[in-house]
């Protein structure tokens, strides 16, 4: 498991799929986001935790209820939890759990306990929404898109944004409702970056970024890719190539492709 230190903030990123977990000291308590995946990554997560931060109070924000970024939850089960109000969403909760078991079972994944999800919630997000933790007021953000249960979040004081599952350096735009939505929540992400100005953008998948220039390139890239994959135009297909070509996990991006490509086939969006 790699660990990246930017001040305060430490992002663990588990040897697949590039998934990032955080952990930000805010000062008398600490922000823990999305543990996962194995678990000795989130032993090790937990052992940070309870060596730098024995005395602080828990905080752990789920971004959404894609199976790999809950696994942890149960070993921080002690914290003030904040989440999407996964009874909203029954669809997204069942296959949180069937994924989570099936993936399990395929690669032979022992825990110390079930698959399971957290029956309380104790800051439900519903809708863009704040909390001040410590002296550090952290917005939240709903961006549907990748998943309808999907939320960002944004520490102002330590000007970090956490984006779930979206601005990744390494994968395309993983579409999981509509189109529509997805580019509402980029154009979200465009105005917040351009207006705050963060120090570091995390992202659910693929390396932080610290270059807004870069990642607002980014942004208008994955823009100009929805807007190809709508209008479905035989003469757009080379351009869709390059864009998947520009990434570094060629075969998982294009992966990607085909499921927003199924998933459009299939809701007509």
């Amino acid at each position: 498991m790699l660990r990246l230190q930017e001040g305060r903030v430490n992002i663990f990123q588990s040897r697949i799929f590039q998934t990032n977990s955080t952990v930000i000291d805010l000062g008398e308590s600490v922000l823990i986001c999305d543990p996962s995946w194995f678990p000795d990554e989130i032993k090790a997560i937990k052992s940070f935790v309870d060596e730098y931060f024995p005395n602080h109070k828990k905080y752990l924000f789920i971004t959404h209820f894609d199976f790999d970024h809950v696994w942890g939850w149960e070993s921080f089960k002690d914290a003030f939890i904040i989440a999407p109000d996964i009874s909203n969403f029954p669809e997204i909760q069942k296959k949180c759990l069937f994924d989570w078991h099936n993936w399990d079972s395929e690669h032979y994944i022992t825990r110390d306990y079930p698959p399971r999800l957290p029956e309380n919630i104790d800051f439900v997000l519903n809708s863009n929404c704040s909390l001040k933790i410590d002296e550090i007021l952290v917005h939240f953000y709903s961006v549907p898109g990748h998943t309808a249960d999907g939320f960002a979040a944004y520490l102002t004081g330590y000007k970090t944004l956490i984006a779930g599952d979206y601005l990744s350096t390494a994968e395309i735009p993983w579409i999981g409702t509509n189109s529509i939505e997805y580019r509402n929540s980029l154009l979200l992400f465009k105005e917040l970056i351009e207006y705050e100005h963060p120090k570091i953008i995390i992202p659910g998948h693929g390396m932080p970024d610290e270059t807004l220039i870069t990642c607002l390139q980014n942004i208008e890239q994955a823009l100009q890719y929805l807007h190809i994959f709508e209008s479905k135009a035989e003469k757009d297909k080379e351009a869709v190539m390059q864009y998947i070509s520009s990434f570094p996990f060629k075969k998982a991006s294009l992966d990607i492709h085909d499921m927003n490509q199924r998933l459009t086939n299939l809701t007509g969006a």
